[in-house]
């Protein structure tokens, strides 16, 4: 849902009125999250005024604990699939994947670790015969030592998801479990709801 949210001015009214249905849902399946994410008009003035913003771009947080709980979930879940679709193995029971994210408003300011990029090849997207998703989703990988591999995921403009996949969690990611949220291969047993929304920069 957070991909949907930024869309370009060109027929942007006439999409009005699915993103209306979209939050319905939102609101319907994770309570409290649209809540959550609200600025307040004086806010979002002085976050436009702060960051440079269009006067039609509408801030929202995005630091609370019911959408972080819910996009890294969603960003683990990425992770363990590129894990198999590059390498064709599982991530087995010792291993993990520990992810991050970030806002469209981060890459607008140059904010997202070059550093990061750099590692990464050219990013690929999905193909299914002529259709190519290319504009809404792009991703890279890259495998390294020890079985880790590093991924980069966009969606649309609105934002990004990345990661470390291990297969032994003990090896680099464990250094960095008080910074960073690590999943292991289990953790998904349970029914968790995804939901994610997050339409203009912050």
């Amino acid at each position: 849902m957070l991909a949907r949210s930024l869309t370009e001015p060109e027929g942007a009214a006439s999409r009005v009125p699915e993103f209306e249905k979209v939050l319905s849902a939102v609101a319907n399946n994770v309570p409290g999250l649209l809540e959550e994410m609200k600025v307040f008009r004086a806010a979002e003035k002085l976050a436009r005024k702060r960051h440079g913003l269009a006067d039609d771009m509408h801030p929202l947080r995005v630091d609370g604990p019911i959408l972080s709980r819910h996009i890294l979930t969603f960003a683990a879940k990425l992770g363990f699939a590129l894990h198999f679709e590059t390498t064709g193995a599982v991530i087995p029971p010792g291993g993990g994947v520990m992810v991050m994210w970030f806002t469209n408003l981060q890459a607008m300011r140059g904010d997202i670790p070059q550093g990061l990029l750099d590692l990464l090849p050219a990013p690929k997207s999905l193909h299914q015969g002529r259709m190519n998703v290319g504009s809404q989703f792009q991703y890279s990988t890259a495998v390294g030592e020890h079985g880790h591999m590093l991924y980069y995921a966009t969606f649309n403009n609105s934002f990004a998801v990345s990661g470390v996949t291990a297969i032994d969690r003990s090896i680099w990611l464990a250094e960095y479990a008080e910074k960073f949220s690590i999943f292991q291969p289990g953790d998904f047993a349970g029914n968790l709801p995804l939901a994610l929304m997050r339409p203009q920069p912050t």
